[in-house]
């Protein structure tokens, strides 16, 4: 709660924060799997031609949905009725649920690649933070949103709906590209690849 509280007065703190907090999810993510690719893997992450929509740009719109939660909970920050559920409690349950919802998604993933390929730093990171931390994120702010604002009606808070659900599809029409795009195994080996190497042993 802290740190949600924390974000929700930085946020009003300025207009143009809104748009530093944007700049900063991105620096955090995709931004780390450039970070993971050049030191776990020695090699610069592809973006274009063998890299898929959904990651860039599609995960750029994931930032874009959280800042908008966010502007949610500033709707309700003054509202000491609303503090009363355990924003913790919510993270929980969304967090166990995405750890199921992972447990399957890289099973079936993990077909896809050979197995040194499905162990390497940036699988397991996009794994573990797209699969995992940022859908609990996501529903875990959210969802309480979505539930008030049945209850109450969004009101005034509709204009940042919007914008969550233009985010929202823009994201879903980058996977739907990708899934009808299919991907090549020179695509799969690029972006994960097989003989990948820590910069500390390219050094020696």
């Amino acid at each position: 709660m802290y740190v949600i509280s924390g974000l929700v007065d930085f946020i009003r703190e300025a207009p143009g924060n809104i748009a530093l907090l944007i700049l900063i999810s991105w620096l955090i993510w995709p931004g780390m799997m450039f970070l993971v690719g050049w030191v776990g893997e020695s090699r610069l992450i592809p973006v274009g031609e063998h890299q898929s929509m959904a990651f860039l740009p599609g995960d750029l719109s994931l930032g874009v949905m959280a800042i908008e939660l966010l502007r949610l909970h500033e709707r309700t920050y003054d509202n000491p009725n609303w503090w009363g559920y355990d924003p913790a409690f919510w993270m929980f349950v969304t967090m166990a649920v995405a750890m199921v919802v992972l447990a399957f998604v890289i099973e079936a993933d993990q077909k896809n690649y050979p197995p040194r390929a499905s162990l390497s730093p940036t699988k397991i990171t996009h794994d573990v933070v797209g699969y995992w931390l940022i859908p609990t994120l996501l529903f875990g702010l959210g969802l309480p949103q979505l539930v008030d604002g049945i209850r109450f009606g969004i009101g005034g808070s509709w204009p940042i709906w919007l914008e969550f659900t233009m985010a929202l599809s823009f994201y879903i029409a980058c996977v739907v590209n990708d899934c009808l795009k299919g991907a090549t195994e020179e695509d799969i080996a690029i972006r994960h690849p097989a003989n990948w190497q820590p910069i500390w042993r390219q050094a020696e």
